[in-house]
């Protein structure tokens, strides 16, 4: 319990208790890497992936009379997307 709590304060990528290098290096499921200026980055994992994309939000409205669905949206903005619906009939290249 003491090392747990001493590892993570350390600044590092990658943490062994007990145990060598390796286990965190051979398990893909694990990321593992370097921290700081090492140069080495992160691997394996969700984290090791992430730094091979971009994350992109994409909002398509092809109904004129669909209600809004963003959560917490303020009533100002509520009306403009009202109005723009409303606009689109005419203006088509709205």
């Amino acid at each position: 319990q003491r090392a747990e709590q001493m590892a993570k304060r350390i600044r590092t990528g990658d943490v062994g208790i007990n145990r060598t290098g390796l286990v965190t290096i051979g398990t893909p499921t694990l990321p593992s890497g370097g921290e700081k200026e090492s140069g080495i980055g992160r691997r394996n994992g969700e984290q090791g992936l992430m730094r091979f994309v971009k994350s992109q939000s994409i909002l398509t409205d092809k109904l004129l009379y669909n209600p809004a669905r963003i959560e917490f949206i303020d009533p100002l903005t509520l009306l403009g997307v009202h109005l723009i619906r409303i606009l689109r009939r005419w203006l088509t290249f709205i």
